[in-house]
Parts: C-alpha cells; structure tokens; sequence
C-alpha cells in the first residue's frame, strides 16, 4: 500500500507542505503555502515553538492531511557546510573523533551541534594519508525546535534534511556538472546558493530576500487603467493587455549574490575556476535573465529544471494559484518527493 508523506518547509511568515504518495513513482498530491504571523524569525527559524505547532494544527485541519508522516527542512542558515581534511581511520572512529577534528575551524562550540561526515576522497597531505569529505554541522537547538514543535502537534518525523540538499537532488538532472558549478534555487524569501565540485556539495548559502520575487513576470496595473484592475485576469481590454506586459525586474539581488559566492569560493583556495551556473525553476529563466547573468559573470549559465517540468504550462496541481508558486513551494515538494518511504 502506497505511503503519503507531508513535506514542510520553513520561510519567513509562511509553512509550506506538500502532500506526497509515495512508491516507486512518487506523485504529488497537494500543496499549500500558509502565511503565518508569529513563530518564525526572518530567516524562517523557529523562534516558538507552541506557536508553530498550533499553526501546523490549523494547517491540518484546513488541508485534511490525514497522514501525520511528516519530511522537515532545516534552513541552511543553521547548518555549517565545511569540506575538511581529516586524519584516515575507521569511518565509525572518525565520526566519534569528529568535534575534535573541527574544533577552531567553525565559529561555534562542537559540542552544541550535531555532526555528520560524508567522505569524497582519499588524499595524501606532506605524505600524511587523509579523507576529505563534507562536515555537516547542524545547531542542537534548531533541530530539537523542529522535532518538538511537529511533535506537539501530534505528528511523526520521518526525516529532517538540509532544504538546500533536497533541492539539489530534486533538481538531479542529466547536465554536466563536472568542475565547479554553482547551483542556484529562488523562492520568495529565499536564495540557495550551493556550489558542487564534480557533482559533490562544498559550499552552501541561504541569503534572505524577503518580498523579492526573482525574474518573476508580474503584471502592474495603473491607476490610469481604469477598469482594468482585474482585466489580466480576464482577459479584456487594449489597456489591460498592455499592463500584463509590463513586468518587474528584481535581477539584480540575485546577480550580486552570485558574484558574491563566486568570489568567495574562488578566494578559499586554488584550481577554483567555475564552469557553469545552473538556474533552477520557472522564475529566474524568464526575461532572458540567463543571458544577462552570463554577461556579468562570463560564466556558461543554463537553466536547470525537475524532469518533466520543463514546460510548466501543461501542469496543474491542486492548493495553488499560479505556476510561479512552484519555486516559492520547491523546497516543500522536494523534502516530500526525496524523502524514504
């Protein structure tokens, strides 16, 4: 019997849940983004606890999830992404050892964070045998937050992920990703920045954009249409035709964001030349942006989408109002869609 799962995502002022069959070909059912007014910070931590399980109880009731299996999303805000070196040995034995190997490297106490080690590869340092792999640090508080406050609204954690993670391997596609590549995801609130090396994360952004909706094709009505406030909608009318080709462009937090991540990581060592730009979803491959973006940066820049999805035109899901919620929601459906039945 197929399970279902609710994936959920935390932004600023709003919990979004994806509600997923899964099985062999996981389907989507629902989705739902709900504004919230308390609980969460501005980068969508959780800051109370009661208030956000009241809010994930409302969410229920109002959606009639009857699964109580929930994905969660921990914001990479509150998670360190570090490729280290670390001594060869038993990877049970390193990962006992591991607090001591990052002590002085990240700018919090070991003791208070959860870690997680994923190996890449074995080196050699001044003849010294060696791993370098992936630290995964995440904040003790931040993850007992989620865990209790889903808990107290009498669900069941199945899984908790990086949102960042879950958006690389929901976006998995068959492009070169050979070299450095830099990989970038947009909601409403959010910007995910993660760089790859031949396919493997080593550095990891969440930058806050509140109210900005990268690239996104907005219709602006004036005041001088008269009657035309609802026309786009409808379809009606010379000015109203002539309102929904004007659009808002917000590019520019984006492309500065980008450059900024690619100076850092081309900064933090060497052999560090990136070879392409992946620009994940609906939003920021509108307007040409792509071509736009390659110009500032000189860096091959293509668009990345989920398999199938390359023309959104064709889909309809039930809980939202526009095909532009896909990349506010893509962080909810990838926790849902990726997580193990």
């Amino acid at each position: 019997m197929a399970k279902k799962i609710v994936g959920v995502d935390f932004e600023p002022n709003f919990i979004n849940t994806a509600l997923v069959t899964q099985g062999r070909d996981s389907s989507l059912e629902f989705l739902k983004s709900t504004s919230v007014t308390s609980g969460l910070d501005d980068r969508g931590r959780i800051v109370n606890r009661e208030k956000i399980a009241e809010a994930l109880k409302e969410i229920w009731t109002a959606n009639g999830y009857k699964t109580k299996r929930v994905a969660l999303g921990l914001a990479s805000s509150q998670v360190f992404v570090r490729t280290v070196n670390v001594p060869k040995q038993d990877l049970k034995q390193l990962q006992a050892d591991l607090p001591a190997h990052i002590a002085g490297i990240l700018p919090i106490d070991p003791q208070s964070l959860i870690l997680d080690f994923y190996p890449i590869e074995e080196v050699v340092t001044d003849g010294r045998p060696e791993i370098r792999g992936l630290v995964l640090a995440a904040q003790k508080g931040a993850v007992e937050s989620l865990v209790s406050s889903a808990e107290m609204a009498g669900l069941t954690v199945e899984s908790i992920d990086l949102t960042a993670f879950s958006l690389l391997r929901y976006y998995a596609s068959d492009l070169d990703k050979s070299g450095a590549v830099l990989h970038v995801f947009a909601s409403r609130s959010l910007l995910h920045l993660i760089m790859t090396k031949d396919g493997m994360p080593e550095l990891v952004r969440s930058v806050p954009i509140s109210g900005f909706a990268p690239v996104l094709v907005e219709p602006v009505v004036t005041e001088t249409d008269a009657g035309a406030e609802d026309a786009p909608a409808k379809g009606k009318g010379a000015k109203a035709k002539a309102a929904a080709t004007q659009f808002v462009d917000n590019s520019a937090v984006v492309t500065r964001e980008v450059l900024d991540t690619i100076r850092y990581y081309q900064q933090s060592g060497t052999d560090r030349a990136v070879q392409s730009i992946l620009l994940a979803g609906i939003s920021l491959n509108r307007n040409d942006y792509a071509t736009k973006l390659q110009t500032e940066t000189g860096v091959t820049v293509l668009p990345l989408y989920r398999a199938g999805f390359e023309d959104v035109s064709e889909h309809s899901f039930a809980g939202i109002d526009s095909i532009a919620d896909l990349d506010d929601l893509a962080a909810c459906i990838a926790l849902g869609m990726e997580a193990k039945s």
